[in-house]
């Protein structure tokens, strides 16, 4: 059984598959919610909070996003971006959305491949197609963003 206390600075789970993914400092860990067993951990240093979609959890590093496969915690792939990146990445069916305070990326999920560098970064939230970047300075950008 995992005492979430060992986990040290634990961040809010993602919740996926009969499993919490969390980001603890250092690490990133995957917990079994029926037994609470840690599953896996993959050493490093994270920030914000997880994304999980496609069997891969999504996990920011400094400057860039790196995948890890759902059941055993492989390395999948890195999107590389060229600011320090923040909050929480987000998915649609093939593209990989996140920022940094004065940049978006998004990037092609399948490939890793920056697709497009938005020039304004801040909290990112998508609906219905439409990207809503919310800058430090207080502007709302919205951008369209076909699935």
């Amino acid at each position: 059984m995992v005492d979430l206390q060992q986990i040290p600075n634990q961040t809010i789970p993602v919740i996926s598959g009969g499993r919490a993914f969390l980001r603890g400092n250092p690490g990133l860990h995957a917990v079994d919610l029926a037994t609470h067993a840690k599953i896996w951990t993959a050493a490093g240093s994270f920030t914000g909070t997880p994304a999980v979609g496609g069997g891969r959890v999504y996990a920011i590093s400094n400057q860039a996003v790196l995948a890890f496969n759902e059941a055993n915690g492989a390395a999948v792939r890195t999107y590389q971006a060229s600011t320090t990146l923040k909050g929480q990445p987000v998915l649609t069916g093939d593209v990989l959305l996140v920022a940094s305070s004065t940049n978006t990326y998004l990037f092609d999920l399948a490939t890793g491949s920056l697709r497009q560098n938005i020039p304004y970064g801040g909290s990112l939230s998508l609906t219905d197609e439409r990207l809503f970047i919310a800058t430090s300075a207080g502007d709302l950008r919205t951008y369209l963003v076909p699935y």
